[in-house]
């Protein structure tokens, strides 16, 4: 042991013979051990004659274990990752490092993979994801509106009632919109202002929102008046005597009856027997 010790260290580091005689016996010590951080040191003492020397226990180096990812990196995003010393208990020693972002510029490369599309009334939307880091996305489309197509006539108005016409959406055919058309006798007898709506000089007529409407009386609307008024001047002539006679039947019959209970009143047995005391 003493001939390896000795042959390890510069001839400088002991004299070359013990005083006591012969060559040094030396023994070793650890005065500090060496860490992975710092050189250690030990001393060399000859067992014969007592002369010491220390020397340099070179540091050991840390023997890091695997990388643990704490943070991923993503395209526009640096990850963290750090490791501990298998030396140390309780991984008091660590080594940490920033991951690089994932993409060279700092960008994601998008790829769809849902969509739902919007509707007339309903949004819709877009699902992407990353094809580098996987990170998704969701874009929102708005919902698309209506596209009207022409009015077409359904009903045609008559000349005192009105029509219904009807447009269908180019998008959807289940969307549907109808509104009224104004009977042909106002619309004959309305200008047009231009703005849709219908007028007429000296009396209002209304053909578009609400509010009541009124007519000039043409010569139909005349003679149809004046037959009415015939009727019922005519049905009032006829039945005046008809009323005159029902008037004098019933008179006619309370006579009669007033006699009948008289007659009875004047025989006392008669009287008795159809109207017996209570």
């Amino acid at each position: 042991m003493c001939w390896l010790l000795l042959s390890i260290l510069p001839k400088t580091a002991y004299a070359d013979a013990c005083p006591a005689g012969g060559e040094h016996d030396f023994s070793a010590r650890i005065v500090r051990p060496a860490t992975e951080d710092a050189d250690g040191e030990r001393e060399f003492t000859c067992v014969k004659c007592g002369y010491a020397y220390r020397d340099v226990i070179p540091l050991t180096g840390h023997h890091w274990g695997p990388w643990v990812v704490e943070v991923e990196p993503t395209c526009t995003t640096e990850g963290y990752r750090y490791r501990a010393c298998t030396h140390y208990e309780g991984d008091t020693h660590y080594e940490e490092e920033a991951i690089p972002a994932l993409s060279a510029t700092g960008e994601h490369t998008w790829t769809e993979v849902a969509r739902e599309d919007a509707t007339c009334e309903e949004a819709g939307s877009v699902i992407y994801t990353c094809s580098v880091c996987g990170e998704q996305r969701t874009e929102v489309l708005e919902p698309l509106g209506h596209e009207w197509g022409d009015w077409q006539v359904v009903r045609d108005a008559g000349t005192h009632a009105g029509g219904i016409e009807r447009r269908v959406c180019n998008r959807d055919p289940s969307h549907v919109e109808e509104r009224g058309i104004a009977p042909a006798a106002s619309v004959g007898l309305a200008g047009d202002r231009g703005d849709g709506a219908g007028y007429m000089k000296g009396d209002t007529m209304r053909t578009a929102g609400s509010g009541s409407m009124r007519f000039r009386p043409n010569k139909l609307d005349a003679a149809l008046a004046g037959l009415d008024l015939f009727a019922l001047v005519s049905f009032a002539v006829l039945s005046a005597p008809l009323i005159s006679q029902c008037r004098w039947i019933l008179s006619r019959r309370r006579e009669a009856r007033s006699r009948y209970l008289d007659s009875l009143r004047g025989d006392g047995r008669l009287l008795d027997e159809r109207f017996p005391k209570a």
